[in-house]
């Protein structure tokens, strides 16, 4: 019973973190974007996009991003993405 416990809780302290380092790389990739750095929202988006798959906001934020450094063709891939998500 007591190992079970120690699993639950142990799961539960990876939600709690996974939570936290995606609401971290979120914030930081809008501030990114606020800052102009696009190079630098892109990374932080394709983290958490490859943490979170259906994750529209993010195809679309990167979209933004893409679009922002003259890149129409990812530009356009991310944010037909989004609006199929």
């Amino acid at each position: 019973m007591k190992k079970l416990h120690t699993v639950f809780v142990l799961l539960y302290l990876t939600s709690v973190l996974h939570s936290q380092d995606f609401d971290t790389l979120w914030n930081r990739s809008l501030e990114r974007y606020r800052l102009q750095d696009y190079h630098g929202m892109i990374s932080n988006l394709d983290t958490l996009i490859s943490t979170v798959p259906d994750f529209a906001e993010g195809y679309y934020n990167r979209g933004l991003a893409w679009l922002s450094l003259g890149n129409n063709v990812e530009a356009c891939t991310d944010l037909q993405t989004a609006v199929k998500l």
